[in-house]
């Protein structure tokens, strides 16, 4: 009964600081060529130039020839997300997370003519 008794107060003293019992930490990297939803949305289809293109995305990571009036361009990269969390002596956890991004532009006669996203 005595043990029981001690335990309460000393569980609601850490309870009290529960800032120091529990914490987290998030971070995201980019590797390759990243290109933001914001710089995509500025690609008009039709519109857009291929230097335009260029200009807004960056170089692109590689170009296809598919015939003389037309070429793709392709910006690959990866997103990295790693996570972690710990409630104090009873608990951590380690996330990490990985996706490829590829944006792809047909350009026709200098014209930007189709966005893809994979």
């Amino acid at each position: 009964m005595f043990a029981r008794v001690c335990v309460v107060p000393v569980l609601l003293a850490f309870a009290s600081v529960s800032g120091c019992l529990v914490s987290s930490n998030s971070h995201v990297t980019y590797s390759g060529k990243h290109v933001s939803g914001d710089d995509l949305a500025r690609i008009v289809p039709g519109k857009t130039t291929e230097t335009e293109a260029t200009q807004i995305l960056g170089s692109p990571s590689f170009t296809t020839i598919i015939d003389p009036e037309t070429r793709e361009l392709r910006w690959n990269g990866t997103r990295r997300e790693e996570s972690s969390g710990a409630v104090f002596l009873l608990f951590s956890s380690d996330n990490t997370t990985e996706k490829r991004e590829s944006i792809g532009l047909t350009v026709k006669n200098g014209i930007v003519a189709g966005v893809r996203t994979e």
